[in-house]
């Protein structure tokens, strides 16, 4: 389907913001999915996008330049069609965190399919970790959907001094914290994903992450995204990218 670009922000040099015009219903669209995207000029394979948000019959989604894909994509003008395939994947579950607090765990561009998450959920903390004060985006979106938005920056210049899941730790140190908490949700770096994963575990919360592996076809007959699970091998595009963390914690070292 052909999309037409209404509007586009560079966040920064490596960082776009686009929101397009959708034709089709928008209702089915959730939090935790993504789009496989044409970039077009000479990049020949799709890329998958995650879902930043939904509004009026628009979708907006915020990505970063990795390679010849995402750069001939950030090039596109307002008032371009681009084509766009989805929504694909398996979303977050929101019931998980239903009638206690959920809190939302991500690490740089991780945050971005957190956002449209905290706009799905009733009690929401958002702790949001960046590598420096220059590089925070996304900051007052989340301030107006969340009950509690923590930063935390790897050089301390601004919020507090470190990362994401040390301020995750900080957060839930008191017994009588964890008893509130419904459910954990992260996405970002692995090391990342790997300490939110394994301290929901330990902590007997429930945990969702959210996966990235390099894809081919986006539809799940390639099988290039496979990880491994507790279930076997599955596909990030098809069974993921969300998982609950007990499937996939294998995936990842200290």
């Amino acid at each position: 389907m052909l999309y037409e670009l209404s509007k586009k922000k560079a966040i920064n040099d490596k960082i776009f913001d686009f929101e397009v015009e959708s034709f089709n219903s928008t209702e089915n669209v959730k939090a935790g999915q993504f789009f496989y995207i044409d970039c077009g000029g000479k990049s020949f394979l799709r890329r998958p996008i995650s879902i930043c948000d939904v509004l009026d019959g628009k979708l907006r989604f915020i990505f970063e330049i990795r390679g010849i894909g995402t750069y001939e994509l950030s090039k596109k003008k307002c008032g371009e069609k681009i084509d766009i395939l989805g929504p694909f994947g398996k979303p977050f579950n929101t019931e998980f965190g239903k009638n206690k607090i959920s809190i939302l765990i991500g690490g740089g561009i991780g945050i971005i399919p957190l956002f449209k998450l905290s706009k799905e959920l009733e009690k929401v903390v958002a702790i949001l970790g960046f590598k420096t004060k220059e590089s925070i985006f996304l900051k007052e979106e989340f301030v107006s959907t969340c009950d509690k938005v923590i930063i935390t920056t790897d050089d301390g210049s601004f919020g507090k001094h470190g990362n994401a899941f040390e301020a995750l730790e900080d957060t839930l140190e008191r017994e009588e914290n964890k008893k509130n908490i419904g459910a954990l949700y992260t996405c970002g770096p692995k090391k990342l994903i790997y300490g939110v994963a394994k301290f929901g575990i330990t902590n007997n919360i429930k945990t969702q992450v959210s996966m990235e592996e390099h894809m081919g076809c986006g539809i799940g007959a390639c099988m290039a995204c496979v990880c491994d699970t507790t279930e076997g091998k599955m596909r990030v595009c098809k069974e993921g990218p969300v998982f609950d963390s007990k499937k996939i914690l294998n995936n990842f070292e200290e």
